[in-house]
């Protein structure tokens, strides 16, 4: 299913609306008429493999030398690697030199399985959780239901979100 283009840079937020509380839809208006972006815990997220990889512990030839050693912006373009698998070689050599960081952080923080690629989400990064923040010049221009919202919900976000636009994931349109 198509959904129409809403604006030229997305961020996704995802909010878990089958049992809405007052605080969902009060980041929710925050969101699309204050432009406040709600940076939630990882496990609150939507997709359960979002924050997982594994490692791989079998040595190599760089292992021994790392061993002995041991002894930007806040919007980012996720990835979408067909395996997030690090090895414990990255690892190590990005605890020894900061200049391998950054391979961590892409795996680790902004990615997601290749089933979420059409999104080619941007991610907003914090060095807080579960904190609001403001972006400036930031303007909501679209709000995707999911298909699973209960009707009393799905008509409080409309009535909240108006004027934007909304598109139904569920429709067409």
């Amino acid at each position: 299913m198509l959904v129409p283009e809403c604006a030229r840079i997305k961020i996704y937020k995802y909010r878990n609306f089958s049992k809405p509380t007052g605080d969902d839809f009060n980041r929710l208006e925050a969101l699309i008429h204050r432009c406040l972006v709600w940076c939630a815990r990882p496990d609150t997220l939507n997709d359960p493999q979002e924050f997982k990889w594994t490692c791989d512990y079998s040595p190599t030839s760089a292992t021994l030398g790392l061993l002995t050693e041991l002894l930007g912006t806040q919007l980012h373009r996720v990835q979408y690697p067909t395996e997030k698998r690090l090895h414990i070689d990255q690892l190590m050599r990005a605890f020894v030199d900061r200049g391998h960081v950054q391979e961590i952080y892409d795996l680790v923080l902004l990615s997601k399985p290749s089933t979420w690629s059409n999104e080619q989400e941007i991610r907003f990064v914090s060095q807080v959780q579960a904190v609001t923040v403001a972006i400036d010049r930031a303007k909501v221009t679209c709000v995707v239901l999911g298909e699973a919202l209960k009707p009393d919900v799905r008509a409080r976000i409309e009535q909240l979100a108006a004027p934007v636009l909304l598109v139904d994931r569920g429709s067409n349109t």
